[in-house]
């Protein structure tokens, strides 16, 4: 995520974002998206990012949904073109958007842990009992591998609890 491909420069009382924004969760869904930004390409790359709420309505926002194996499209690419944004649309600190990102991530990765995979079984042998199939529904198992990669993989969870919860230091120092 530190690598993101988006930038916001301050022009007045707004803000212009460019760039590009992948894997975006049912943002063709939505009508806000909690977007990261670089705001400072002199920083190192986990400072000088931004965060900042966006209305997908606002000229130079292009969503395009990403077609999965599945059919569905759960997941979208976003182009960012001189994206003009109110000020006061910045979510936090200048430059700490980091920080918002993983307070965000944090959430998301423990309510996805939490009951994603249980809801995913209750609603597959739902569908599955009633006609006594011994296949389970081609969707379910296509889902299947996404979750495992939601909100980042297993590696990425374990290099966090690693750094973070037991102090070890980080596998790129």
């Amino acid at each position: 995520m530190a690598s993101l491909q988006a930038s916001a420069v301050r022009d007045g009382d707004m803000w212009v974002i460019n760039g590009q924004k992948i894997w975006t969760s049912g943002a063709h869904y939505s009508d806000w998206m909690l977007l990261l930004a670089h705001t400072d390409p002199n920083a190192p790359k986990h400072r000088g990012i931004s965060a900042f709420l966006l209305d997908l309505r606002t000229t130079g926002v292009e969503v395009r949904p990403i077609r999965q194996l599945s059919g569905a499209s759960g997941f979208n690419e976003d182009f960012l073109t001189d994206v003009r944004m109110p000020a006061d649309h910045l979510l936090g600190p200048l430059n700490r958007g980091w920080e918002v990102a993983m307070t965000a991530l944090g959430h998301e990765r423990s309510t996805l842990n939490a009951g994603g995979h249980l809801n995913l079984l209750r609603s597959t042998v739902a569908r599955v009992r009633p006609r006594a199939c011994p296949r389970l529904p081609a969707v379910r198992v296509l889902r299947s591998r996404s979750r495992t990669i939601a909100a980042g993989t297993a590696e990425i969870q374990k290099n966090i609890l690693a750094e973070r919860v037991l102090g070890l230091p980080r596998a790129d120092a």
